[in-house]
């Protein structure tokens, strides 16, 4: 009995470990360059808001940070909307939120279907391939091309943390609403 009792309590930790165990969320990081100043971004679906400014003195920039919701295996739409004070250019960065040590906790998250109202976006649907990779996109070494497991059987990327960042840049204006939207779900 006893050793039944213990098989049950270590089956019960691991499934509430199991249940904790990974991070299902995409975010989003909005950088403004080349001395766009960017109002408060107002989240429109399913992201939460952190603005974070640069330690680095050489940079008075914000960093803007968005975090979804939890995500599922299901697409689902995320949004946001800024205002650009002058014309310039923003830095859109998009990978999954977690920290040192926590790689193992992370879920791997697919982005598809990314479109921008008030800024020039290229390729959001990843359609478009150089040398076998999605054109007009930087990519660190983790981020990974998936052909046709985007929303309707096209092509879709994988993000993870840090190492698995897909970013551009996006030229915008001042006082020109700028409108981002893609859609994310859980990797396979």
């Amino acid at each position: 009995m006893k050793k039944l009792l213990t098989i049950t309590l270590l089956c019960a930790a691991v499934a509430v470990t199991a249940a904790e165990y990974k991070f299902k969320q995409v975010r989003l990081d909005i950088r403004s360059i080349k001395d766009t100043t960017l109002s408060k971004p107002a989240a429109l679906e399913g992201l939460s808001i952190a603005v974070k400014t640069p330690k680095d003195a050489d940079e008075d920039l914000t960093a803007v940070l968005f975090y979804s919701d939890t995500l599922t295996a299901q697409w689902k739409k995320v949004s946001l909307e800024f205002v650009p004070e002058d014309d310039g250019w923003i830095n859109l960065a998009i990978h999954t939120p977690g920290a040192a040590g926590q790689i193992d906790r992370i879920s791997p998250v697919w982005v598809d279907n990314i479109q921008v109202t008030g800024g020039k976006l290229l390729n959001g649907d990843f359609e478009t391939l150089k040398n076998g990779v999605p054109a007009h996109w930087r990519m660190t070494k983790d981020t990974k091309f998936i052909p046709g497991k985007g929303m309707n059987n096209s092509n879709c990327m994988q993000v993870f943390h840090g190492s698995g960042l897909l970013g551009q840049a996006i030229r915008v204006k001042a006082d020109e609403k700028v409108t981002l939207s893609l859609y994310v779900r859980l990797a396979e």
